[in-house]
């Protein structure tokens, strides 16, 4: 196969399959170096979002204004990771705001199901049991009563 039919089929150029195409060696991506302009701006930054500036322009015209030599991008990346664990933190806080008490079954109800054997139980049936948090204590007793009877 040409290498213009390849490069057709990959929709990439005929440069880029030449090089992958050379036998001495196979192109491996840079490793990234690990540091990031922002860093030492980063207290400055979260001092600023601290205080109620949210938004990522305006952050990143201040911090331009002191000197950083970062694009916007870069101070976007981090304001929307800030804003997604923001967001999830608060998800999580909400849901626990909004969970209800779970009705107990009635006493008879209970007293029905607890009278049967365990692996006849329905999943469902336990499920309900599990969800009083004294019906651990319950089946002991109901062994104990049974063994008088």
């Amino acid at each position: 196969m040409s290498i213009r039919k390849i490069a057709s089929a990959l929709q990439v150029g005929r440069r880029t399959v030449r090089r992958y195409l050379r036998p001495d060696s196979f192109p491996e991506r840079a490793k990234r170096s690990g540091t990031n302009c922002l860093n030492p701006y980063l207290n400055e930054l979260q001092s600023m979002w601290d205080a109620g500036v949210t938004r990522a322009t305006d952050l990143w015209r201040r911090l331009k204004d002191q000197g950083f030599p970062g694009s916007y991008s870069v101070v976007s990346r981090k304001v929307a990771l800030w804003r997604k664990k923001q967001q999830i933190s608060g998800n999580c806080q909400s849901m626990l705001n909004n969970v209800r008490s779970v009705p107990l079954p009635s006493s008879r109800h209970l007293s029905w199901l607890l009278w049967k054997p365990i692996d006849k139980l329905k999943r469902k049936l336990v499920k309900e049991l599990l969800r009083a948090q004294k019906i651990f204590q319950t089946p002991q007793l109901i062994r104990e009563f049974q063994a008088l009877i």
